[in-house]
């Protein structure tokens, strides 16, 4: 922006005072980007993926959902408890269960406070610091433990009063024992020998417990197995359990760096052993069992995953979702490559795409199992000789198979490039028209971008051209059941049709509405960038009816009498309908109406998107990955076979011409700077000149030149037009 230092002061000043400017552009998030498949999970809702819906499915997939497949794939489905557990929300509310016990504890003691005037401030801190860590920390006291002394103290003032020395000797101690769950290292003394036996019995416990959060881990255990062998003692039941747990802690605490203790660890299994094989533990064994996998996962990881993978194909209602967190943790940690069991076998095989596929080929020709088998289509280049083989064995799977959808993808693709186009054609149209095969929107979307390059004709084209998106960025909440066009359509409507083909398109009744109407905007400024008076009068006709707030403007233009007057016509149009332009976007990345400025400057087009050079902006052109992957060449890169050779050579022509139209202000300024040179006149120029000045070389998309036809702009409405509203309205150049 061209301004003096003044005016700089004085703008700083007002917009500071306003807190607001003409328009505001937000510094995060951006215009809203459709997205037509998923590349780290399915396209659709993970209860239709857990329930058998599996569609395409890719190597990127995280390990959960490929794992989901597996069992899908094998036959053995997920029951309801099984789904509850998988499809459950993360924890998100341990943050407010954990501010509960904690309420919960403090309220316990603040009345008990009220009566005695004793305690010690409200408990705050749960978690303690890794030794010798200065970033990592652990929970310390956890729910359970805050609501146990709640439940505890309660008990004891109900027992002996809240006036009598057992509770306060009790809730003393207390306070003690969790003052270690932050840094502390406190412990409170030994009971004196006048208090009743239950509260020695309840000191013993919390000085032990002390050493527990202290992290004296050795004493605590020792301490724990002491109460564990006095059968008097209502807490001889938790000694052996907590003793363990005092070994567990040591064993991945001692160190500090991440690396465990194996002979704490060995104990700590060894006493989780003895836990679960002591009946009168019964109400601890499920907690054992836990934490006796928490062990194996350090000691023993290998024979730990095998067990797991063998579990997990099989019904485990809803400790699916336990073991499943267990045998990811050591896929992560790479503790399967050892592993012969199946399952870890095809993730790793499936996760590593076609660079493992003499591997996979090997595990399929060996089972001829249904994971196999899509795992090798998945990953066969289209001339091995494998292909053949693999072709076949997808051709016997069944439609109602969950792997069908992707058996049949893959088939096909193999197929298509051994040249079978026109069986593939046929087989295509019966699975997404004629008989629509019952799949989910992304594994559709993948079928139609393999049809639209086999389209004979542009009603074929446009029939596999709409899509619907799994997911709209930036978007909330998302538009419900919309079609749009995902990039190799856009390539092909932008670069590769003659002006006339996209007239018909316009016309299609076979497009939804929406984009129908799109392409006709897209056709009439086409047009009269490229000054077609056939073309322009048949689009306007269309866009009387589609778009009725253009009537003024296409009426201005059919009245113009000659090529200078049609072209300010068109340059005083796009100053008033930023939305205007020659080329079609995803048509949710524009979110504001054609007659107005749009928040992230999505406004007329720039020199590099109307011919497609490097650069462009993502919402425009973001070209696909799967047909790059499949041919090497990215979606609508080619002219579509059903042209004639006439038609593509007039799309060539066009392009050439259209590519020499400059970025939208510039070339907007340059039409409404000569029309003020020779119809001075002209009751539209002020406005005109206000709007490039103050408007379409500020919100558009500039370059080196566009200040300078800002500056013109501003200049020459202020000298010959000082008394308009206009120039009152335009105190700026940009």
């Amino acid at each position: 922006m061209a301004l003096t230092r003044r005016a700089i002061i004085v703008a700083a000043g007002v917009l500071g005072y306003l807190g607001i400017a003409e328009i505001q552009f937000g510094c995060g998030g951006g215009s809203p980007i459709p997205h037509f498949d998923r590349a780290d999970g399915p396209g659709q809702s993970e209860a239709s993926f857990v329930g058998g819906q599996l569609g395409i499915l890719r190597s990127s997939f995280r390990h959960d959902y490929l794992f989901w497949a597996y069992r899908g794939l094998s036959g053995v489905s997920f029951d309801e408890d099984e789904r509850k557990a998988l499809l459950a929300p993360e924890p998100s509310d341990r943050p407010q269960q954990l501010r509960a016990a904690l309420e919960s504890w403090n309220e316990a003691k603040r009345v008990f406070w009220t009566a005695t005037r004793i305690g010690r401030p409200p408990l705050t801190f749960t978690s303690r610091r890794v030794p010798n860590s200065q970033w990592q920390a652990y929970r310390n006291c956890t729910e359970d433990a805050l609501r146990m002394a709640a439940a505890t103290l309660s008990e004891r003032v109900t027992r002996f009063g809240s006036n009598g020395v057992e509770a306060r000797e009790w809730l003393s101690a207390q306070d003690v024992v969790f003052s270690n769950c932050g840094n502390g290292e406190e412990i409170p003394p030994v009971a004196d020998s006048a208090l009743p036996p239950l509260i020695q019995a309840d000191r013993a416990y919390q000085i032990a417990s002390a050493h527990f959060y202290a992290g004296h881990f050795d004493e605590a255990a020792r301490r724990f197995d002491t109460i564990a062998a006095d059968r008097q003692s209502p807490w001889s039941e938790w000694g052996t359990y907590l003793a363990t747990r005092a070994y567990l802690r040591k064993g991945t605490l001692s160190s500090g760096d991440g690396a465990f203790d194996p002979a704490s660890l060995g104990e700590a299994e060894r006493r989780l052993r003895s836990v679960i094989a002591d009946p009168r533990l019964n109400d601890l064994h499920h907690t054992a069992r836990e934490l006796l996998n928490y062990c194996r996962l350090r000691t023993d990881p290998e024979r730990l995953m095998d067990e797991l993978a063998a579990a997990l194909i099989e019904s485990t209602g809803g400790e699916v979702g336990a073991r499943w967190t267990e045998y990811d943790w050591l896929l992560d940690r790479g503790h399967g490559r050892q592993s012969d069991a199946d399952l870890t076998l095809w993730l790793l095989a499936f996760r590593s795409g076609s660079g493992n596929f003499e591997q996979t080929l090997s595990q399929w020709r060996a089972k001829r199992t249904l994971p196999w088998l899509v795992a090798a289509l998945d990953q066969v280049p289209p001339t091995h000789e494998a292909s053949r083989e693999l072709i076949e064995a997808a051709n016997r799977v069944p439609r109602e198979s969950p792997g069908y959808p992707m058996a049949t993808y893959h088939r096909l693709r193999l197929e298509l490039a051994a040249g079978s186009s026109e069986a593939v054609r046929r087989e295509l149209d019966q699975q997404l028209f004629d008989d629509p095969l019952e799949m989910p929107v992304s594994a559709r979307n993948r079928y139609l971008e393999m049809r639209s390059p086999l389209a004979r004709d542009l009603e074929e084209f446009l029939k596999a051209a709409p899509r619907g998106p799994v997911e709209i960025e930036y978007q909330y909440p998302p538009t419900p059941n919309v079609a749009l066009l995902d990039d190799d359509a856009l390539n092909v409507l932008n670069y590769r049709l003659p002006l006339g083909s996209l007239l018909d398109a316009a016309r299609s009744d076979v497009l939804p509405r929406s984009i129908a109407g799109e392409i006709g905007l897209v056709t009439w400024v086409r047009a009269v960038l490229l000054d077609d008076r056939d073309v322009e009068a048949e689009a306007r006709g269309i866009l009387r009816v589609s778009q009725p707030r253009l009537k003024d403007a296409l009426d201005a233009y059919a009245a113009a009498e000659d090529v200078a007057s049609r072209k300010f016509s068109v340059a005083y149009t796009l100053l008033r309908y930023p939305g205007l332009r020659p080329f079609l976007i995803s048509m949710v990345t524009r979110d504001a109406p054609i007659n107005k400025l749009e928040y992230y400057r999505d406004n007329w087009w720039c020199g590099t998107q109307i011919h497609g050079r490097s650069g462009a902006p993502a919402t425009f052109v973001r070209l696909t990955t799967s047909w790059k992957v499949m041919h090497g060449k990215p979606p609508g890169s080619e002219y579509p076979e059903f042209l004639t050779d006439a038609q593509e050579a007039q799309a060539v022509e066009e392009q050439a011409r259209l590519e020499q139209v400059p970025t939208a202000p510039n070339y907007i300024a340059e039409i409404v700077l000569d029309w003020a040179r020779t119809h001075p006149a002209d009751p539209r120029l002020p406005e005109a000149l206000h709007l490039t000045a103050a408007r379409a070389t500020r919100y558009g998309c500039r370059d080196d030149a566009t200040s300078g036809y800002s500056r013109r702009a501003f200049q020459l409405l202020h000298r010959r037009y000082p008394g308009s509203d206009w120039t009152a309205k335009t105190p700026y150049w940009y």
